[in-house]
């Protein structure tokens, strides 16, 4: 017999999708043994009840709770105030694992994200905090879940520490942090570089939103995306089932899953079309009843009616043109070299150094040889590709 502790675990993790085929089993044997049972499931369920509940004083409520019923006593309790006992015990759990948050922050977005007037991305982290980022906001800027937050020449990157993994935990605390949303958005004319939590890296477009969590679910990683993204994402090892943990992105009516690939996804026709372009690897697209499996190299188009197109040959220099294009205003050029390392896959040596900053444009093109041609422009520059690697060399300093 469960607890009414585990109970209310039960229900909270019915409401993130994150039930086990056990735990979905003995929710439903506790909500068929009674009405009562069905009704208060029902009511726990219903987001508009979280809504009246993240207006109470919890503390003080749940201290009603615990001076009621001794804590001897709490597990023992039933009838009426066994159902007391679950509704608070659900309300603390959700404070403990910050769901109400996502019922308080909807809308803490800064004005300029919404009017776009706003000219740099945003970061909201799941704790609530907002933060614009531009170029003054550099190293450290959060710890979440024992993970630093790093932001740095257009890249921000969530970093575990020692005292963290990659991948939640099999328990109930883990299970709403990867539950809790960070959210990046990109301004027209803004391109962002984000390293997940499992060490995904991402290349947002502009004009573009992109919510994960600060802990990844040990059984499927999941991402929500609205506009475009290139994703490389990573293989990852679950230490609960010793299994590849698969990627999930969710676009509008559409997911594509994967286990470690390179691929870009975008929606256009106001979102009601998605393009996914495969790179390398694999990806399963699923859309309503319908499923798509891309070969490298290939292209396909979901339409407004929920069907997938024929597969195409992929304009890969497409794909990758628009990751080149940067604007960089008075920068030092080891940040206009890191993002066109980041871009090409190249590496980049110095043969002397200076002080000088640069002001330049790069465009859209997926050419390694036109992008160093537009940063020449600033003048004092000098480039040698050699291979893979980028000789830098200053001039008439």
């Amino acid at each position: 017999m469960e607890t009414h502790k585990t109970i209310a675990e039960y229900i909270l993790k019915y409401q993130t999708n994150s039930l086990n085929e056990q735990e979905w089993q003995a929710l439903q044997e506790w909500i068929n043994r009674s009405e009562r049972n069905r009704k208060l499931f029902k009511r726990l369920s219903d987001k508009a009840y979280w809504e009246k509940v993240r207006k109470i004083d919890l503390e003080k409520e749940w201290q009603k709770v615990i001076d009621t019923y001794p804590a001897k006593q709490i597990y023992k309790l039933s009838g009426k105030s066994a159902y007391i006992y679950i509704a608070a015990a659900c309300i603390l759990l959700l404070v403990g694992a910050g769901y109400l948050f996502l019922y308080k922050s909807k809308n803490t977005m800064p004005q300029a994200m919404h009017n776009n007037s706003a000219t740099n991305p945003y970061l909201q982290l799941a704790g609530g905090s907002t933060m614009e980022l531009n170029g003054s906001v550099t190293g450290p800027v959060a710890c979440i879940n024992g993970q630093e937050v790093r932001n740095k020449n257009r890249q921000i990157r969530f970093d575990p520490t020692s005292n963290s993994d990659r991948l939640g935990c099999n328990n109930f605390y883990a299970d709403f942090l990867y539950n809790t949303l960070n959210v990046i958005i990109t301004p027209k004319g803004s391109i962002y570089f984000i390293t997940l939590p499992d060490g995904t890296e991402v290349t947002l477009n502009e004009g573009s939103v992109l919510k994960f969590p600060s802990v990844f679910n040990p059984y499927k990683r999941v991402v929500e995306l609205s506009g475009e993204a290139y994703f490389d994402v990573k293989h990852c090892y679950s230490k609960v089932t010793g299994k590849k943990v698969p990627f999930i992105v969710e676009m509008h009516a559409m997911e594509v899953g994967v286990l470690g690939t390179q691929f870009d996804v975008k929606s256009f026709n106001g979102g009601d079309s998605i393009k996914t372009t495969l790179v390398k690897g694999s990806v399963r697209l699923k859309a309503n009843s319908r499923e798509c499996l891309l070969e490298p190299g290939k292209a396909v188009v979901l339409n407004n009616n929920g069907e997938f197109s024929r597969q195409t040959t992929a304009n890969l220099d497409e794909v990758n043109a628009w990751r080149a294009s940067a604007r960089f205003d008075n920068a030092p050029i080891e940040e206009i070299m890191e993002h066109i390392s980041r871009v090409f896959g190249i590496t980049v040596t110095y043969k002397n150094k200076t002080s000088r900053r640069f002001s330049t444009y790069i465009p859209a093109t997926s050419s390694l040889t036109v992008a160093l041609g537009y940063v020449e422009l600033a003048r004092g520059l000098k480039f040698r590709t050699v291979g893979k690697n980028v000789v830098v060399e200053f001039v008439n300093q």
